[in-house]
């Protein structure tokens, strides 16, 4: 006999000969493996086509599928970065079916057997104020969130509460951080307080398309945020008339970046340039440029000012045929400098 866990894998219960981990594993529907530990992985998206998933039979043994591989995959897999499936078999799935009862966290819609395929999901550690639960216990409180359609909620193991009234004032060595802020280690027989918060692990399920209209969102307010912020700090710096537009990396950049791009390295000049994201500068003073990679620059190209004007010391340490780019360190100095070099060199051509 095997009982589930709480991490919806298998485990024996303790009768002889009977180890974690025996159940069949299954290929399902031409996109999961349901693991002998009762995990689901599901295969990649990138690997296999629509094709391939009507060839195959609803369920298959590990054994057919491995013919399968070999005869329709194999030579496709060989050209691919990427694996068969999108988590590691017997680890934690790199995402979780959505339990009967839950709905898409965007349109309130749910899934079935046909649909179950179109699902992503998205996890992370949120703080729960406890207060309506307040003279429950924590078992109380884990079946009230389980029952919840709009988010799978977990509880920590072990499970850690915060209440105001637990904080320790004075700093004493055997005391941990955490205890200083006042967190407690409790179990599920915990009555809560009114003032009681706790960690929980919170996973949405979304369908494809809304998941990618949210991710197109998320990447349109970042990018608000990322303008208005490059807007803000030109204006304390004295800069008039900004207007900051996001346009594809410019022709000088892409060679200076990738000039030394080795032959047998995988990455091309395209690949590279898809790292950053660049920003044209329009001001009153002139123009310049940003781009955001593995950190911030400032490309001088366009805007009358020379690296070694803007930067001396680092333009000194660089060849002579460096892009005319230079660290942006975010400091209002920097930008009140390169202001100054526009305005000045502007004047004296």
């Amino acid at each position: 006999m095997h009982l589930r866990n709480e991490k919806g894998g298998y485990k024996s219960d303790g009768t002889e000969g009977e180890e974690y981990g025996t159940l069949e594993p299954f290929i399902l529907l031409g996109r999961y493996r349901s693991d002998e530990f009762g995990q689901c992985s599901r295969l990649h998206r990138k690997i296999f086509t629509g094709s391939d998933r009507n060839a195959m039979p609803n369920v298959m043994t590990d054994e057919e599928f491995d013919r399968f591989l070999n005869e329709h995959v194999e030579m496709r897999l060989e050209k691919s970065p990427y694996s068969v499936y999108e988590s590691i078999i017997g680890m934690t799935p790199s995402f979780p079916l959505p339990p009967p009862h839950m709905i898409c966290a965007r349109c309130g819609k749910g899934w079935d057997l046909l649909t179950c395929h179109d699902v992503d999901a998205e996890g992370c550690f949120e703080e729960l104020e406890l207060s309506l639960f307040a003279g429950k216990t924590l078992s109380q409180v884990k079946e009230e969130l389980s029952a919840q359609t709009d988010a799978l909620r977990s509880l920590s193991d072990p499970i850690d509460i915060q209440n105001p009234q637990w904080v320790d004032t004075n700093v004493k060595q055997y005391l941990s951080t955490a205890e200083q802020r006042g967190w407690r280690e409790v179990t599920t027989t915990h009555v809560v307080q009114s003032e009681d918060r706790l960690n929980i692990y919170v996973e949405r399920f979304y369908h494809g398309e809304c998941f990618r209209q949210l991710n197109a969102e998320r990447i349109k307010e970042q990018e608000r945020e990322t303008i208005e912020g490059i807007k803000e700090i030109l204006e304390s710096s004295g800069f008039k008339n900004i207007s900051v537009n996001r346009t594809t990396l410019p022709e000088h950049l892409r060679h200076g970046i990738t000039a030394n791009l080795n032959e047998e390295e995988d990455e091309t000049v395209d690949d590279i340039a898809r790292a950053f994201t660049y920003y044209k500068v329009q001001t009153q003073q002139g123009s310049f440029g940003i781009a955001y990679g593995a950190y911030p620059m400032l490309d001088l190209e366009g805007s009358g000012v020379s690296l070694i004007e803007l930067e001396p010391q680092f333009a000194q340490k660089v060849p002579t045929d460096f892009p005319q780019i230079a660290g942006m360190t975010g400091e209002i100095e920097q930008f009140m400098r390169l202001r100054q070099l526009m305005k000045k060199n502007r004047k004296n051509p």
